[in-house]
Formats: C-alpha cells, sequence, structure tokens
C-alpha cells in the first residue's frame, strides 16, 4: 500500500543514488520480497560502499558523508526527503553496505491484506462541497517544469496549513509570478527550457 507519485519519487531516488555513487563499470539491481512484515524492495550497487561508522548519519539532511569533496553533485537531502515519504507511508528504510562492495538501500511498505474501511458517514464529505480551507500566511513558489516533481511537492506542501504553494513550469513565468506577487520562498530547479536557474536568479537579485 503506497501513493504512486511518492514510491516513484523514492524509486527515482535510490536508483539515481545507485547509479551517481558506482564505479566505471559497476551495476545496479533492483529486487523485491514479500514479508510478514510487510513488501520490500531493494536497491543494490557495486559502488564505493559506505564505512559502517557513518551509516548512522546516511538520513541526515545535508549530510553527504564527505562526497562533496570528490566531484560528485548533490545535496545531501535525496536520502533524508525519501526517508519522510517511506514513513508517511507507514514504512520503514535501511541500508547495508561495505565498503568498497557496494551498498543495498531498501525500504518496506505494508501489504494490502483487505480493502480500505469505509469512511464514517458523518466525516463524509460529499461531491460538490468544499472543505474550509485555513488561510495560508506563507507562499512558496516553486519553479520546475517536471510535473511528477510539481506532484510530489504539492502533496508534502498540503500537509503544512499555512503555507501555500504556487508552481510554475519556466523560469520566466516564474520571475513575472516573483514580481507580481513576491513570495516568502523560492525553490528553483537549474535545468529549465529556456531561461536556466541560474541566470533567473541572476534577474531576481537585480529586483528588490
Amino acid at each position: 500500500m503506497g501513493d504512486y507519485t511518492r514510491v516513484k519519487q523514492i524509486l527515482i531516488n535510490l536508483l539515481n543514488n545507485a547509479i551517481k555513487y558506482n564505479r566505471p563499470g559497476g551495476s545496479v539491481s533492483l529486487r523485491y520480497d514479500i514479508r510478514p512484515s510487510g513488501y520490500r524492495i531493494s536497491v543494490r550497487d557495486t559502488g564505493i560502499g559506505i564505512p559502517a561508522d557513518r551509516q548512522g548519519e546516511l538520513f541526515q539532511p545535508f549530510n553527504r558523508l564527505g562526497a562533496e569533496s570528490g566531484g560528485i553533485e548533490g545535496t545531501g537531502v535525496g536520502l533524508a526527503l525519501t526517508r519522510k515519504l517511506v514513513l508517511l507511508m507507514n514504512g520503514s528504510i535501511g541500508v547495508s553496505s561495505e565498503q568498497g562492495q557496494g551498498s543495498e538501500f531498501w525500504f518496506e511498505l505494508p501489504l494490502a491484506h483487505a480493502p480500505e474501511p469505509m469512511a464514517d458517514p458523518a466525516t463524509t464529505v460529499h461531491a460538490g462541497a468544499t472543505p474550509a480551507a485555513s488561510p495560508a500566511h506563507h507562499t512558496v513558489l516553486y519553479i520546475e517544469d517536471n510535473p511528477a516533481n510539481q506532484r510530489l511537492m504539492q502533496e508534502l506542501f498540503d500537509d503544512i496549513d499555512d503555507v501555500k504553494l504556487v508552481c510554475a513550469h519556466t523560469a520566466e513565468l516564474g520571475i513575472e509570478l516573483a514580481c507580481s506577487d513576491p513570495p516568502d520562498l523560492i525553490l528553483m530547479d537549474i535545468d529549465l527550457p529556456g531561461m536556466n536557474g541560474f541566470s533567473a536568479q541572476k534577474l531576481l537579485r537585480q529586483n528588490p
């Protein structure tokens, strides 16, 4: 049992890391196991591996375990976000790794043994009804052309009551929105169609 977009993003993150931190000519394998505790998906690589004494730091935001000095691009938030998504779906995540031999990251989600229980009629929202929404006190502008990433971010922000997420699929549209209604925070991809994120950042900095 899991959300389609979130499971897809978890797989993309784990497969991306398995390729990025692999060795030339290495391999990546994907497998699954059905266990009493849940449905487990594992991603194994033949890369550099992780020292045992640092594996506890893997899911800490912005901690790249020294990889930032090795020329491999990254921010160090991928695994932290992956763990958050797994936990949101009542799952678990872990890793086994041996330095120089590779790593295996896995996540486990609950099995769907029975249909979901019917909603309590007293709490059912009927078609056409609009639940009352609390007013947003902050606005986040997300400039990203990938629809899957936009959906993922929207789902994450749906859990935050006082923040409104506004999405733009190009830098040009993002700049127009930022100037007409300045947000509290801008999250922007670098690789965008037309103007890239670096050029957009320069233009935004010139605008008070």
